[in-house]
C-alpha cells in the first residue's frame, strides 16, 4: 500500500489484518491532487459534508473515507473491498457493506401499490433495532430511495435511451448492533453520478431555497442531500444501463449528539 505521510496517523490503530488488504491501493490526502487516481482512496477525518462532495467533484477518486474511531476497521475494510472489487457492490448488495449481519431483509416491489407494503416491511424491520435515531432516518431514507427508483430512474432512462422493461427492482436491508445499511437497486442504470454531485453541491452552497427547480432535469437535489445527511456513508453504484445500486450506511446505537459529530464518507461505483 502506498499512502501519504499527511494521513499516516490514520491508520495507527487499525489491525494489520485490514491494512494488509489495501497492499496495492494508494491512500492520500484530499489535498494531494498528484497521483490520484479512480482506484485511490481519499481519507481524512475533518470534513464537513459540504467539503466531502466537493473533494469527490474536483478528484478522479472514487471515495473518500473519513475517519470514526470506534467504526473506521469495518468501514475501511468494506473500502477496500469496494475499491479492489466492484462488481461485489452489485453482486453482493447490502452485505458488500456488511458481510455479517444480524438481520437481513430483501424487498422486490415494481409498482406504486406495493408502496405500502414495503414501507410496513422495512419499518417494522428497522424498529427491531431499537433505535429512535435511526427509525427517523430509515424512514427519510426509504422515501427518497423509492422515489428515485420509480420515478427518477425510469424517467432518466428514457432520455438516455437505455431499455425499460418494467423489471423489479429492489429494497435492501441490514443490520448489526452498530450500523444499519439500506441499499435500492433499480434496472435501469441511469444515474449519472457528476450530475448527482453537482446537485448535491449546489444545494449546500446556496441553500435548499435556492438550488431546488423542480422542472430541471436530473432531480431536484434536496433529495440527494437528504440521503447523506441521514447517513455516515453514501455509496452510488452504477453499470449503464443495467442497474443502479444506492445505499445508506446509518449509525445505531448512538445518540442525537454523537451522530452530529460523525464525520460522513462519499463513494460511486461505476462500471
Amino acid at each position: 500500500m502506498k499512502w501519504s505521510p499527511l494521513v499516516a496517523t490514520l491508520f495507527d490503530d487499525v489491525p494489520k489484518s485490514v491494512i494488509e488488504g489495501a497492499d496495492d491501493l494508494s491512500i492520500l490526502s484530499i489535498d494531494e491532487k498528484d497521483g490520484s487516481t479512480s482506484t485511490s482512496l481519499l481519507v481524512s477525518d475533518q470534513l464537513e459534508p459540504n467539503q466531502v462532495v466537493a473533494a469527490l467533484i474536483q478528484s478522479p477518486a472514487q471515495h473518500l473515507l473519513q475517519k470514526n474511531k470506534d467504526r473506521f476497521d469495518e468501514d475501511l475494510d468494506s473500502t477496500i473491498r469496494l475499491v479492489k472489487n466492484p462488481s461485489d457492490y452489485f453482486t453482493k448488495g447490502a452485505l458488500s457493506l456488511m458481510p455479517q449481519p444480524t438481520a437481513h431483509l430483501k424487498i422486490e416491489y415494481k409498482s406504486a401499490a406495493e408502496k405500502p407494503s414495503l414501507k410496513t416491511q422495512a419499518m417494522e424491520f428497522v424498529a427491531k433495532l431499537n433505535s429512535q435515531n435511526a427509525l427517523e432516518s430509515a424512514e427519510a431514507i426509504l422515501e427518497e430511495l423509492y422515489m428515485n427508483s420509480m420515478i427518477d430512474a425510469p424517467k432518466e432512462a428514457v432520455k438516455m435511451g437505455f431499455p425499460v422493461n418494467g423489471n423489479s427492482c429492489l429494497m435492501e436491508l441490514a443490520a448489526n448492533d452498530k450500523r444499519l445499511v439500506i441499499s435500492c437497486q433499480d434496472p435501469y442504470g441511469s444515474l449519472d453520478t457528476k450530475k448527482f454531485f453537482n446537485r448535491m453541491h449546489e444545494v449546500y452552497v446556496k441553500g435548499a431555497g435556492q438550488a431546488i427547480n423542480l422542472t430541471q432535469a436530473g432531480g431536484a437535489g434536496l433529495g440527494c442531500v437528504i440521503l447523506f445527511e441521514h447517513s455516515s456513508r453514501l455509496i452510488l453504484g452504477v453499470e449503464k444501463g443495467i442497474r443502479t445500486r444506492v445505499s445508506c450506511v446509518i449509525p445505531v446505537g448512538y445518540s442525537h449528539r454523537q451522530r452530529a459529530q460523525m464525520k460522513k464518507s462519499l463513494h460511486r461505483v461505476e462500471s
